[in-house]
């Protein structure tokens, strides 16, 4: 009986060995296959991050870019109300001008009308003096 207890005994250590030798294989393979995942996973990771890397790189090249047009957009805009207020400024000095020049115009047509009148006058007298010494029309009007 001895034997028969070495020998079943033999056998269950015997097939322990052989069950921890095939759990360990399968294990080394898991651990393999799970080595493998977690470096497609690393390399998934640095691809995206280089990826993202990048796009944030041109979005800031972009950025800078847009600020750039944009300054250089104010500045044009700023140069054209410069323009605009020095237009209007000039044009109100136009007007001014040319009101002074209508008004200096008017002032002269007013000063001709008023020695018209006056020559208009001073001939008349003129020609009532002349008619009165050539003994012409008495209290005959000269119109």
């Amino acid at each position: 009986m001895g034997k028969k207890i070495a020998f079943v005994l033999g056998l269950i250590v015997c097939g322990l060995i052989l069950g921890v030798g095939i759990a360990s294989l399968f294990g080394s393979k898991h651990i393999a296959e799970l080595k493998q995942q977690q470096l497609a996973s690393q390399q998934r990771y640095e691809s995206d991050l280089a990826r993202l890397t990048k796009q944030l790189a041109d979005a800031q090249t972009q950025a800078a870019v847009a600020v750039n047009a944009s300054r250089d957009a104010s500045e044009k805009l700023a140069t054209v109300n410069s323009g605009i207020d020095q237009l209007v400024k000039s044009t109100g000095r136009f007007d001014s001008q040319i009101r002074d020049g209508l008004k200096g115009d008017i002032d002269l047509v007013d000063r001709c009308i008023t020695d018209l009148d006056r020559y208009q006058t001073g001939l008349r007298l003129l020609q009532k003096v002349s008619s009165q010494n050539r003994g012409g029309t008495k209290g005959k009007s000269v119109d």
